[in-house]
């Protein structure tokens, strides 16, 4: 039966080069490097897989490329000017070479607005690849049930090129849907470690916290401690001044003199203080311009007087003070 669809793929399928030819399936032909070398993918014509795969094994690595969307207009153009094409290509996951093809398709729509050209993007490559372009091009020949018409409901190739435009539009909103749960995941995964690192800072500030508040106690036990220590001395100073007063008073009332010696401590005797400061030794009338420098020890008057005399210089029959 004559087709008025072409069905067309990519090399990255690895479409075995005997059903190319047997099917009749144009190839678009993607390029790498090797050795150096560059290369097109065809199908193992230009370069024989054994001789690719023995210099893989010998250190080679292959290096690919992706076609822009000049290539894709030759490739494609030709095809569109006399029949619809369906293009089955390696997932758009793996390259931003599909980008190139959809350039390519918006145009050649333009120019031939007749035409139905549908890409179908596979989300896979290699062996999946081939057997949908297969199974495809089999459904169209045969015009009957299938496989893939029962995988997608089906029952004519009108039917699967417009449920396949489904297909990739729900492919698509999955693709975005996965892409913003991942967004969301890691958005996730990052509010998550910020909060963990910000408990780690709340735990350690408290632990400090706690340990400020130790410290406070233990000042405040201290300085509690060194209050009633100094309470108890100002107490006993206070006590020390009390008596200090009570005999000083108790001196005063019985005629008596109060002066201190020069330790500090408080002398009371028979000494009588006058109006003007000066103090009278009511045991020898001797008058001292002090209470500081009158010091009756013994309350003796000969002894008393005698002391009084130490230091004096001596005069040959001086009588008196």
């Amino acid at each position: 039966m004559a087709l008025d669809y072409v069905f067309m793929t990519d090399s990255d399928s690895d479409l075995p080069y005997h059903l190319k030819e047997q099917y009749d399936i144009p190839v678009v032909y993607m390029p790498y490097a090797l050795n150096g070398k560059e290369y097109f993918d065809d199908l193992g014509q230009m370069l024989d897989h054994k001789s690719y795969y023995d210099a893989m094994r010998a250190g080679a690595v292959p290096v690919t490329s992706a076609l822009n969307e000049e290539a894709y207009l030759e490739y494609f153009d030709p095809i569109l000017k006399d029949k619809d094409l369906l293009f089955v290509a390696f997932s758009s996951k793996l390259s931003c070479t599909l980008q190139a093809v959809y350039s390519a398709r918006e145009k050649l729509l333009k120019t031939y607005p007749g035409r139905k050209f549908v890409v179908v993007d596979t989300l896979s490559i290699s062996g999946p690849q081939t057997l949908l372009v297969l199974k495809a091009h089999t459904m169209y020949r045969n015009g009957a049930s299938s496989f893939l018409d029962l995988l997608l409901g089906v029952a004519s190739f009108d039917e699967f090129t417009q449920n396949w435009d489904l297909l990739n539009r729900v492919n698509e909103n999955d693709a975005d849907l996965s892409s913003q749960a991942r967004a969301i995941k890691a958005e996730t995964e990052e509010q998550k470690a910020i909060l963990t690192e910000q408990a780690a800072i709340a735990e350690q500030k408290s632990v400090e916290a706690a340990q400020a508040y130790q410290e406070a106690e233990a000042l405040v036990v201290q300085m509690e401690e060194t209050y009633a220590s100094l309470s108890a001395e100002a107490q006993e100073l206070y006590a020390a001044e009390q008596a200090a007063a009570a005999a000083a008073a108790a001196a005063q009332s019985q005629g008596g003199v109060v002066y201190y010696d020069e330790s500090g401590a408080m002398v009371t005797n028979g000494g009588v203080q006058n109006d003007d400061g000066t103090v009278t030794d009511v045991s020898t009338g001797a008058v001292y311009s002090s209470a500081s420098e009158y010091s009756a020890a013994t309350g003796n008057a000969v002894v008393d007087r005698a002391m009084s005399m130490l230091g004096a210089s001596y005069q040959w029959g001086a009588t008196g003070a």
